[in-house]
């Protein structure tokens, strides 16, 4: 792709300077072909990826919001969810330049599965706050009783993905390091 979009780049250029002589002033050129079309889906499919990567963190820190008839959740839940979520993301870009397009569509799954964890943790804290105990007393029940069990399950679904970075394929391999 890298040499589709340096040869886009070219004809981009140079048809640009020639447009800028004086002998043709007032005339326009499109460009079409295999090259362009590539450049041109490569760019829309990047942007709609990027859009719906945010609207779906949008809409699932809205549902969870919704859910527990909270909007403070946002704040406490779903923010530290989404800041880690781009920095893992920008730490990709900075590690892997060239972004698979995949990859970085599949990112919205990602915070479907960092957000399981919240939202079991809050679920319990809840239950706990409804039933009339402490905020401090909440936490400690909540960590003691499922800490664990979260934990061994963040580090088992970590395994799942550090395997991709194994793979031969390198839509897996950026899976697994974005993961």
């Amino acid at each position: 792709m890298a040499g589709v979009k340096a040869t886009v780049a070219l004809i981009q250029q140079v048809t640009g300077a020639l447009l800028a002589l004086p002998a043709f002033q007032g005339l326009t050129l499109e460009t079409t072909g295999g090259y362009v079309f590539a450049a041109e889906s490569e760019r829309i499919i990047r942007q709609d990826i990027i859009r719906n990567l945010n609207l779906s963190a949008l809409l699932i820190c809205t549902f969870t919001a919704w859910a527990f008839r909270r909007w403070d959740v946002f704040l406490y839940a779903q923010l530290p969810t989404l800041i880690s979520l781009w920095l893992a993301l920008g730490v990709f870009a900075l590690v892997r330049p060239q972004l698979n397009a995949l990859a970085l569509g599949c990112a919205a799954g990602l915070i479907g599965i960092g957000d399981d964890y919240t939202i079991h943790v809050l679920t319990h804290y809840f239950e706990a706050r409804g039933h009339g105990q402490a905020p401090r007393d909440a936490l400690r029940v909540i960590v003691r009783e499922t800490g664990g069990g979260l934990l061994l399950a963040a580090l088992a679904t970590g395994a799942a993905f550090s395997a991709f970075l194994f793979a031969e394929h390198p839509f897996l391999q950026d899976m697994g390091l974005l993961a």
